[in-house]
């Protein structure tokens, strides 16, 4: 039985048009088919296996239980899972969640994330841009370096993320199973000489070709899409200066700029921060000089520290030399010294 008020599709004579009807389509039945295996890889020894951009387009991924394999993704993902593995090199694109490393052992990653975890595992090197504080639990011998990465599609990939490039707390480690006596982790104050996360290896198909080799992919600390710092645990040596750069949209070109400037003059860039200057920073930090920024805007500004001999000149001049040159509305800066 039917309702009576329900309509039938007729024909020309006015008869019902046996067949015409159209079966319901849900929203669930249009939707694309996901290919699980590209967020799963697992079970490798001695093989590689490459995610190229546009593959997970921000959905999770998890590694497992992998020996002595190469894993690169150079895709974002919204978060990723490492778990059992040893003796790997894995590469990862930014996350905009959280990476989790549990029971892995020899292994090398290089990793952008939120957020970043360890646990249970021992003799790591870990090359890392992180946004938040990263936390090891009940591990040994992690070694931390400062992500260095560059490919074409990089920069999209950290901005859909959600990751400032100037925001990096790699160094910034909290060790929540500390031992007396004992470190469990250490700061790593350039990369590993002769490490390259990208194989090379046209016997295998799943491997990056010489496309993706030397110019595209690059981990030369000059190309790096984060400006290498040497980290909260660098043993100053003299000088210390903070430049602070105040100015609205439209200033990450000049400030990396100044940055690369900076330290090919042979000074340090021991860390930086990308965040609002609140009245209470720039009253302690420009101390006379604050009264003239109550009212300015609240778009965040640049904190980089550095150290060197003759520091706080060298900033001072080629700031003063640099900014001027490029036409960025409101730019202003202050070199403090520590």
């Amino acid at each position: 039985m039917g309702c009576v008020f329900s309509r039938r599709k007729r024909n020309k004579n006015g008869t019902s048009a046996p067949g015409s009807e159209q079966p319901t389509q849900y929203s669930w039945d249009q939707r694309r088919k996901e290919d699980i295996s590209d967020l799963i890889v697992q079970g490798l020894t001695g093989q590689s296996k490459t995610h190229r951009p546009g593959v997970l387009c921000g959905r999770p991924f998890c590694v497992q239980a992998c020996c002595d394999s190469d894993i690169v993704v150079l895709d974002h993902s919204a978060a990723v899972s490492v778990d059992d593995c040893k003796k790997c090199r894995i590469t990862l694109g930014p996350v905009s969640g959280s990476v989790f490393l549990r029971n892995c052992k020899d292994c090398t990653v290089l990793v952008a994330c939120q957020q970043f975890r360890a646990r249970d595992c021992s003799k790591l090197l870990v090359l890392l841009y992180c946004a938040t504080q990263p936390i090891i639990e009940a591990c040994a011998g992690i070694e931390f370096a400062c992500y260095q990465c560059d490919y074409p599609e990089l920069a999209s990939q950290f901005q859909a993320a959600g990751l400032d490039v100037f925001n990096n707390n790699w160094s910034n480690v909290h060790d929540f199973t500390p031992i007396v006596g004992e470190q469990n982790w250490t700061i790593l104050t350039s990369l590993v000489p002769g490490y390259h996360p990208i194989p090379c290896n046209p016997s295998q198909p799943d491997c990056c070709d010489e496309t993706w080799t030397e110019p595209l992919f690059s981990i030369d600390q000059q190309r790096s899409i984060v400006p290498a710092t040497l980290g909260r645990a660098y043993r100053l040596i003299g000088p210390i200066c903070v430049v602070i750069v105040l100015s609205g949209a439209d200033t990450d070109g000049p400030v990396r700029t100044f940055i690369n400037e900076m330290v090919r003059c042979g000074n340090i860039l021991v860390q930086m921060k990308h965040a609002p200057l609140s009245d209470s920073h720039a009253c302690r930090l420009l101390e006379n000089k604050a009264s003239n920024l109550m009212d300015t805007s609240r778009d965040p500004s640049f904190f980089l520290e550095f150290n060197g001999e003759n520091v706080v000149e060298s900033a001072k001049d080629l700031a003063e030399s640099l900014f001027k040159n490029f036409t960025v509305r409101n730019l202003s800066f202050f070199v403090v010294s520590l």
